[in-house]
C-alpha cells in the first residue's frame, strides 16, 4: 500500500480521498504530477508578479500617481499608501511564487539524488 500524504482517509479501503496527487514517491515531498503543477503555478505567478512589479517600479520613477481629489495631506498620503501597498503586494507576491520553484525543484533534485544514490 502506497504512502498516504494526507490525514483525509477512507473508512473504507484506507485510501485518501484526494485523486492521484495524494501519494508520494520514495524520497520525495512531491511526486511529479505536483511537481508539474507547482512548476506550472510558480512561473505563471512569478510572471504576473514580475509585470506587476515592474508597472509600480515605472509608476513611481516616472511619477504616475493620480492626484488626490481633495488638496489635503490625508488624501495624498492615502494615495501614496495605496500605491506602495500595492508594490508591496506584488513583492510578496514573487517571493511566495519563487519559493514554490524553489521547493518543486529542490524535491526534483532530492529525489533525482536519492534515486541514483539507490543504483
Amino acid at each position: 500500500m502506497p504512502k498516504i500524504d494526507s490525514g483525509r482517509t477512507s473508512a473504507v479501503n484506507g485510501y485518501s480521498r484526494l485523486s492521484r496527487f495524494s501519494y508520494r514517491e520514495p524520497g520525495g515531498g512531491m511526486n511529479t504530477g505536483q511537481r508539474f503543477v507547482a512548476i506550472v503555478i510558480g512561473l505563471a505567478g512569478a510572471t504576473a508578479c514580475v509585470l506587476a512589479l515592474a508597472g509600480f517600479l515605472l509608476k513611481i520613477m516616472e511619477n504616475r500617481l493620480e492626484s488626490p481629489e481633495g488638496p489635503t495631506i490625508q488624501a495624498f498620503y492615502r494615495l501614496v499608501g495605496a500605491a506602495y501597498s500595492d508594490g508591496f503586494v506584488a513583492g510578496f507576491g514573487l517571493c511566495f511564487f519563487l519559493t514554490l520553484l524553489a521547493v518543486a525543484g529542490g524535491t526534483w533534485y532530492e529525489g533525482r539524488r536519492e534515486t541514483t544514490r539507490a543504483s
